[in-house]
């Protein structure tokens, strides 16, 4: 947060909870350095992270799954989970993104297989780092409103997930999740679909849902960007070197507004 200010709005952001989506955590590294080596400068930039850092409080997870991320640069580049020696098994690994307690967990978009690539674990929570996530979570609510990086196929998802019913504020989810749409789109011309999760696939165990679901002492605008590549793109998770900082820099404009937009 900046030095000036009262009353500060909480926002939290996480990346890198999959292990093979470098960008998730290079683009939550790249919004945080923007907002504190721009917080002094005399452009846009600079008055762009003042305002946002004299206004919230950012909480940040930049690299949820940090032994699943290293193995994935030494050993098996697309690995997934993390890599916990499953009990009772020789498999390793659980998807932290399907271990996130929340409704119908572990019924939908999720395996109970160990094997398995959204392998859910033994029980909600039961892995070190969503416990810890989670509990860090809790404990600094609530907030304004909270963003899960991931990659990849250009998307910004909102809740629900496990369902088809829409939330009770879908119309103020929408509005936002177009607006950080909108806001890359008008910054490089990429497109991004703003939908509902369960559009892309049903799944359950998800933070974004969790933090929705929790949203009385949490987060009720809460989302899941999805970065580049665009669906389809033969790149997919191995997103070109070139293409890094461009997506960076689009997710910055796109979380600037985001920010401005969202209140206390």
């Amino acid at each position: 947060t900046g030095t000036s200010g009262n009353n500060k709005k909480k926002v939290f952001v996480q990346g890198g909870q999959h292990a093979r989506e470098w960008v998730g955590p290079a683009t939550v590294v790249f919004l945080i350095e923007s907002l504190v080596a721009n917080y002094s400068k005399n452009d846009q930039f600079g008055r762009d992270a003042k305002e946002l850092m004299d206004t919230t409080e950012f909480y940040v997870v930049p690299l949820l799954n940090v032994d699943g991320y290293l193995f994935s640069w030494s050993s098996n580049r697309l690995w997934r989970k993390n890599r916990r020696l499953v009990s009772g098994t020789s498999t390793y690994g659980v998807d932290l993104n399907r271990n996130w307690d929340g409704a119908n967990w572990c019924n939908l978009g999720a395996s109970k297989t160990p094997s398995s690539d959204t392998y859910c674990g033994p029980s909600a929570f039961s892995e070190p780092e969503t416990q810890v996530s989670s509990r860090w979570f809790k404990a600094n609510g609530p907030y304004a409103g909270s963003i899960d990086y991931h990659s990849y196929s250009q998307l910004m998802l909102r809740p629900w997930g496990h369902v088809n019913t829409p939330p009770a504020d879908e119309a103020r989810l929408k509005q936002l999740g177009d607006g950080y749409a909108a806001a890359i789109r008008s910054y490089s011309n990429r497109v991004y679909r703003s939908i509902p999760s369960y559009q892309l696939y049903y799944t359950t165990g998800t933070a974004s849902d969790n933090w929705k679901w929790t949203s009385g002492v949490n987060s009720p605008l809460s989302y899941t960007v999805e970065l580049r590549p665009p669906e389809g793109d033969s790149a997919g998770f191995q997103l070109p070197a070139n293409q890094i900082a461009p997506n960076c820099a689009e997710n910055w404009a796109a979380f600037v507004y985001f920010v401005k937009d969202i209140k206390a």
